[in-house]
């Protein structure tokens, strides 16, 4: 163990030495690098909760004993006076410039209508232009109501990315009583502040034996700039956009919103404590990245995620401002991107304006060698400011990644070629369903060698025997 006495970032590198008479096919996966960012405060968490659902206790809970995080509560039902643990118990909402101390608010299924809309305002400029990242947990007894009063709560809805449907009344009345699986999209399987566990395959597992949930509030689709992670496949919630929308975030300005539609993460638990604490610990620490992040007053760069596979592409986003910090314009900015060999790629890539969000600059490239990337923006017209980053490129586990035979993939496969696909003890039938390749043919002419000729035969045995009888008469040796 290692306590750093100083802020920034630390490096560790493991590196293997294996026996060096014995040749190494591959050197290249003996090194594991990984990054560290230390910060000296503590990220600050604004929880709001409408009532005291199992989710907000067992998130509040751990928020409190987590020694690098620093919550205040509003439980929204409960009276003044009634103990929360928390670093700061608040019976109303934040004013402006104390809502602007915080890293990230968790809302769990809050009631809107005890917010003024000068302060539901506030709340949404604290994620547009202060970088703050929120999440949206949906319940079933306030999130109804601000779907349907859409005009009144716009400056709320505007931070969901996704659409919230408002007739739902019939279904939350009905009672649940089937536990279904989470679907995940390959975003949300590629995503690391998902990961249950540091090693991907291990987590993915960890995801497939959670037995799942048993609601979500229902969705009509998300927002064009949304990331999907996550549905839940329940056919009362079907609609023309497809299921229920599970988890899914989006972009907001300087600032990341983060919808959750089920209040039920908390039967994670069944699995391991660790790996409930883990979800919300990493989800925190992800979406409050714009705040505890930011590169410079004028830049903050942000990455999708830390770590990528080799040969996949690499997303990033700059949002820069100009000298009066106010969003810059301008057709591109050049990034200079280091590889893990020391060397800068050639050409320099040029981050392009993203004409939907003012300020913000977006390039990509393919991660071609395992190690670390370093990235640095030199913001214009700012006497050298410089944002930087970095991201780790690991090798592929693809052997990891399922240990199971993938018999969807290879009956697909054997019908695509025209073959078939058998199980192992089904090998018996591999011979009935071989094809007869096997041709005939007639031979205008029967060929006849001299050694089948049978006076040839006789001739040689004479011959044989004439030998023998001479050297008998004459006593020869």
């Amino acid at each position: 163990k290692r306590v750093p006495a100083t802020e920034g970032e630390i490096g560790y590198v493991v590196r293997a030495r294996g026996n060096q008479l014995v040749g190494d096919a591959n050197d290249m996966d003996n090194e594991l690098a990984h990054s560290v960012n230390v910060f000296s405060r503590p990220t600050r968490v604004l929880v709001i909760a409408g009532g005291p659902m199992r989710d907000y206790r067992f998130a509040r809970t751990m928020l409190y004993r987590h020694p690098s995080i620093q919550s205040s509560v509003w439980l929204q039902s409960a009276p003044p006076g009634v103990s929360q643990d928390a670093n700061e118990l608040l019976y109303e909402f934040p004013q402006r410039a104390d809502l602007f101390e915080y890293d990230v608010v968790l809302a769990f299924d809050v009631n809107w209508e005890l917010l003024s809309a000068e302060q539901m305002q506030n709340l949404n400029e604290w994620v547009s232009s202060a970088g703050g990242g929120i999440v949206m947990v949906a319940g079933d007894v306030y999130t109804p109501k601000l779907a349907q009063e859409s005009e009144k709560y716009q400056s709320i809805l505007d931070l969901y990315p996704v659409f919230i449907n408002s007739f739902v009344r019939d279904y939350l009345d009905e009672e649940a009583t089937q536990i279904r699986r989470i679907e995940w999209t390959q975003a949300g399987l590629d995503a690391g502040f998902l990961m249950l566990t540091d090693d991907p395959a291990i987590s993915r597992l960890l995801w497939e034996n959670f037995p799942g949930i048993y609601r979500c509030y229902p969705s009509n689709g998300a927002k064009a700039a949304a990331t999907v992670y996550a549905h839940f496949p329940d056919p009362k919630t079907q609609t023309e956009f497809g299921f229920s929308i599970l988890m899914a975030s989006q972009y907001y300005g300087e600032g990341r919103c983060f919808y959750l539609g089920s209040p039920e993460m908390w039967r994670l638990r069944s699995i391991d404590e660790d790996y409930y604490d883990r979800f919300w610990t990493k989800l925190i620490r992800n979406i409050g990245q714009g705040r505890t992040k930011r590169g410079t007053k004028r830049g903050t760069l942000i990455l999708e995620r830390d770590e990528y596979v080799l040969g996949q592409t690499v997303s990033v986003r700059v949002r820069l401002l100009d000298p009066e910090f106010k969003p810059l314009i301008q057709e591109s900015v050049p990034m200079e991107v280091i590889d893990p060999r020391g060397r800068p790629l050639v050409p320099n890539l040029l981050l392009m304006q993203d004409r939907n969000r003012p300020g913000e600059y977006v390039a990509s490239f393919r991660a071609g060698l395992p190690g670390k990337y370093r990235f640095e923006i030199t913001v214009p017209d700012s006497k050298g400011q410089v944002v930087n980053g970095s991201l780790t490129v690991l090798l592929p586990r693809l052997e990891d990644e399922s240990l199971s035979q993938n018999v969807k993939g290879l009956k697909e496969l054997a019908r695509d070629t025209g073959g078939q696909y058998l199980a192992l003890e089904e090998a018996e039938q591999i011979p009935a369903l071989l094809p007869d390749q096997g041709e005939e043919f007639l031979v205008d002419e029967r060929l006849k060698t001299l050694w089948d000729q049978g006076w040839v035969f006789f001739l040689l045995a004479g011959l044989l025997a004439a030998e023998w009888l001479t050297r008998k008469l004459f006593k020869l040796a």
